[in-house]
């Protein structure tokens, strides 16, 4: 897997407090996330997308990255290098939501939530049949 750290091109916190972090991310169309989706037509990949929104997640509230539940999840339009995305994520309650828009917020990208793993959230279904 691709660190979700170490294939931007730069990144730039806007604002941030204890339940929501918005930034700016720069991508050039020679970042990881883009080898293969597409050749001649790059796209950022929607797990890609989503794996943004959890790392960055993990990185400013501590939820870890692993996830235990995809709540919601939009894509609205494609992502095309190279450009500036801004990821805003706040974390309600055991929940993150995410938004990726154009820099200026004009163009939505995509957003969705995430219930990301803990001891709470996560129940197996074969605990209770064995």
């Amino acid at each position: 897997m691709i660190s979700g750290f170490n294939s931007l091109d730069a990144e730039t916190i806007l604002e941030k407090n204890e339940n929501k972090v918005s930034m700016i991310l720069e991508m050039r169309e020679s970042n990881p996330y883009f080898d293969g989706h597409f050749p001649g037509f790059p796209i950022l990949p929607a797990v890609a997308q989503m794996e943004l929104a959890v790392r960055f997640g993990s990185r400013f509230f501590g939820t870890g990255t692993a996830v235990s539940q995809i709540k919601r999840m939009k894509f609205s339009n494609p992502i095309h290098p190279p450009l500036s995305i801004l990821l805003i994520i706040e974390k309600k309650n055991d929940m993150l939501n995410f938004n990726i828009s154009s820099s200026d917020g004009r163009i939505a990208y995509s957003m969705g939530t995430v219930v990301p793993y803990s001891q709470r959230s996560f129940q197996c279904p074969l605990a209770e049949v064995v």
